[in-house]
């Protein structure tokens, strides 16, 4: 439990590092922000129903959002990173597109969006001789964003 306790601050910490690179809209929306916010509703609904999910994420900051939008949210982080592996030192996804996990389009484009500007974050740390382990995306890791 340690292990993944300590793998799943790694992979936090790099999520909170690469939206610390983007503009404030992004922010307020990094993985990190919406996986530590609290809702009273579970994301489990979300994610067990596969129900549609479309957030309007516009200038918006994630303390501001009501309970049912934290927990949509957090269900589309979910769903998302479940298609998210390491493939050549870099996170890929296997999604063709939102429809796959019943997204909308521009919830699927913010993640990965997020996922893409994260490579590339990681790639210019490499460049200036930086080491950064990537950290597979797993079960244990998933269920830490939605509990």
């Amino acid at each position: 439990m340690k292990n993944i306790t300590i793998v799943s601050a790694i992979i936090v910490v790099i999520f909170a590092f690469v939206s610390c690179n983007k503009n404030e809209t992004k922010i307020a929306l990094s993985i990190d922000s919406i996986a530590s916010a609290s809702t009273h509703i579970s994301p489990r609904n979300y994610i067990d129903s596969n129900t549609f999910l479309s957030v309007d994420t516009q200038d918006k900051v994630i303390s501001a959002m009501q309970d049912t939008d934290v927990a949509k949210l957090k269900a589309a982080v979910y769903r998302f990173y479940k298609h998210v592996s390491v493939q050549d030192s870099k996170y890929v996804t296997s999604l063709k597109g939102a429809n796959e996990i019943n997204l909308s389009n521009d919830l699927y484009n913010l993640l990965k969006e997020n996922m893409d500007q994260m490579n590339k974050d990681i790639d210019k740390l490499r460049e200036k001789g930086k080491k950064v382990m990537i950290q597979e995306v797993t079960p244990e890791y998933l269920n830490s964003l939605i509990d």
